[in-house]
């Protein structure tokens, strides 16, 4: 069985659910390889606190290849959205995807009032 590649999207900030939910769905259901990018490679702290180690940034994974892209949300996003090189990462990836979703906040372009 062909495995097909799920990114999601995290930064400072962001809701630790938004990422650890759907991640442990794709990854029991087998058929995918689940991978982790940040706006660079390393260490992301959710809201909570939680320390996550992002394996890519925009600058070294390709955009191409993506079958579903994951956006978490957070309170993190409304900085992350003045990150050049990532929202273009996203676009790119984003529009080749099979699929493309945001958890919560992921994709939000405003604050809530």
């Amino acid at each position: 069985m062909k495995q097909r590649r799920v990114v999601f999207v995290v930064f400072d900030g962001f809701q630790s659910l938004d990422l650890a939910g759907p991640y442990e769905v794709f990854h029991q259901a087998g058929a995918y390889t689940c991978e982790i990018l940040a706006p660079a490679p390393g260490l992301v702290r959710a809201s909570s606190g939680l320390p996550v180690h992002a394996g890519h940034g925009p600058g070294t994974l390709s955009a191409d290849g993506v079958d579903t892209l994951v956006v978490a949300g957070g309170s993190g996003v409304y900085a992350a959205r003045n990150d050049a090189a990532l929202l273009s990462w996203i676009t790119a990836a984003g529009s080749r995807a099979r699929r493309a979703t945001s958890v919560c906040t992921g994709a939000s372009g405003r604050r809530p009032a």
